[in-house]
């Protein structure tokens, strides 16, 4: 069993948990570690931004599938077809509720002696969740979503890992981002338009960026963005109107993002000079 050991890795985890089947040990780290997670931002489908373990695409995993001879098969599927897809093929990656409105990746490994459902959990080890679930179909299908994606590996051609282009399109992105940033800091806001931008906007930087910087032994930029994301939930918890300027002191929140972006440039040029030598 593979545990999650960094914040909201329940799905890199799973990848891992997913190659320990097929005789391949690894972490939720090293996967991470590896595709440079933590220089990583994206922007979702709603135009809001990703930064670190949220973004979990079959691309970014493949990064590290591939070189060892395998890619992430994916499907999605409505919830009402789960329960008699899953017994085609096991291990399979895909989320559920483990507890109410809180989707977390698990790996199904097959049915019992009863026909009930088995999953790995994907959790913590010191988590007081269950390391295993084991669900009849009706329970089942009342801790799906309606659209669910199946992820389970197969075999493909060994191919080297091309991480450049994500760290060259993580540098504009974190650039838009800095500027929404400094943007939205620089206006008044009411207590609801504050809540609604906390996931898209701030969650890259003042949650994932967090253990991101952890992750890489980076205990000043930690440091700092705990400080900041501190004053944000001070700020939140008010629930009172922001003033323009209010929100978050301007010259410690550039002095984080300076910071982070000078690793994020750093490791681009790395690659690049990787890459040309």
């Amino acid at each position: 069993m593979k545990y999650m050991t960094f914040p909201s890795s329940c799905a890199f985890a799973g990848v891992a948990n997913l190659l320990s089947f097929a005789g391949v040990e690894c972490s939720d780290r090293e996967i991470a570690l590896e595709v440079a997670l933590p220089y990583l931002f994206a922007r979702d489908e709603q135009g809001g931004y990703l930064g670190g373990p949220m973004i979990q695409t079959k691309e970014l995993f493949d990064l590290f599938l591939c070189p060892r001879g395998f890619h992430l098969a994916e499907r999605k599927v409505t919830a009402a077809d789960v329960p008699g897809l899953l017994p085609e093929r096991t291990p399979v990656m895909l989320g559920l509720l483990v507890v109410p409105s809180q989707k977390h990746a698990v790996i199904y490994t097959g049915q019992d002696g009863e026909g009930r459902y088995c999953f790995l959990n994907n959790r913590r080890q010191d988590s007081p969740e269950p390391e295993r679930l084991v669900l009849t179909g009706e329970a089942l299908s009342g801790r799906l979503e309606q659209t669910v994606t199946l992820g389970w590996l197969e075999p493909a051609p060994p191919k080297a890992a091309a991480l450049a282009p994500y760290l060259e399109e993580s540098v504009q992105v974190f650039q838009d981002m800095r500027g929404d940033l400094l943007a939205f800091c620089g206006t008044a806001h009411t207590h609801q338009e504050l809540q609604q931008a906390l996931n898209p906007l701030f969650r890259p930087l003042l949650l994932d960026g967090i253990s991101m910087a952890a992750l890489l032994g980076e205990c000043e930029l930690e440091q700092l963005l705990s400080g900041l994301q501190t004053e944000l939930l001070t700020a939140l918890r008010s629930g009172q109107p922001i003033p323009a300027g209010a929100l978050l002191p301007v010259p410690k929140l550039e002095q984080a993002m300076q910071m982070y972006f000078a690793l994020l440039v750093q490791k681009r040029d790395s690659l690049n000079r990787e890459k040309n030598a």
